[in-house]
């Protein structure tokens, strides 16, 4: 039988229960601030159920996946003083959760 998750992906199986594992909720909580000089320091709460996080800057990955209840970034590679739009999305072992609501920070 093939089952699908919530992310589209398949597993095929020879019994009528398929694994399904939800993708990680939204996170939630995001803040980016710019208290250090050349730095933006974005910041969320930790979501249940996650293996990692992404961050966006402007809608484009910046830096790593961030491992298991990682519950921020220093991201300095913005430049000081300009405006920038932060996303965060959290990852399990099957998908990524939708991102965030976006917050400016830089």
């Amino acid at each position: 039988m093939r089952s699908f998750d919530a992310c589209n992906n398949f597993n095929d199986s020879n019994s009528d229960q398929g694994h399904i594992i939800d993708p990680p909720p939204q996170v939630q909580g995001v803040s980016a601030t710019d208290d250090r000089c050349d730095d933006v320091i974005v910041t969320w709460s930790d979501v249940t159920g996650e293996s990692g996080y992404l961050v966006y800057r402007d809608g484009i990955q910046v830096g790593n996946v961030l491992p298991t209840n990682a519950i921020s970034y220093s991201d300095a590679t913005g430049d000081h003083g300009i405006p920038f739009q932060y996303t965060v999305s959290a990852l399990n072992s099957n998908c990524q959760g939708p991102q965030s609501l976006p917050v400016n920070g830089g």
